[in-house]
């Protein structure tokens, strides 16, 4: 990917680093910051990274999970809530999907 596609797509990518928790982040709201079309932004995205946008700020979200349950400081459901879920169950499903085992398990086998 050319400097210049990269540099067009800075502002989603500072956007997404500062707020990736939040459940409402949205590719239009990224391509909108950036002033260019959903479809273009999704193209130069995935060209960089080789992911989508959504799954990029799904793997920010579950790898702060992961920290966030290492830690035993939060319930799951409170890990779910501060990574931007709205459903601890949801959460439960895409990091179970992720990491071959819900995080309940994850927090009693991680040290």
């Amino acid at each position: 990917v050319p400097d210049t596609h990269l540099h067009r797509i800075g502002p989603a990518l500072e956007k997404i680093e500062a707020d990736f928790t939040e459940n409402g982040l949205s590719v239009a709201e990224l391509a909108s910051l950036c002033g260019i079309s959903e479809a273009y932004f999704r193209r130069i995205f995935l060209d960089k990274f080789g992911i989508s946008p959504k799954e990029y700020i799904i793997r920010l979200r579950l790898d702060y999970a992961c920290r966030l349950l290492v830690s035993r400081e939060f319930s799951v459901s409170e890990v779910a809530t501060l990574c931007g879920y709205f459903e601890p169950s949801h959460f439960s499903r895409e990091f179970a999907k992720r990491f071959g085992m819900p995080p309940q398990e994850y927090k009693k086998v991680s040290k």
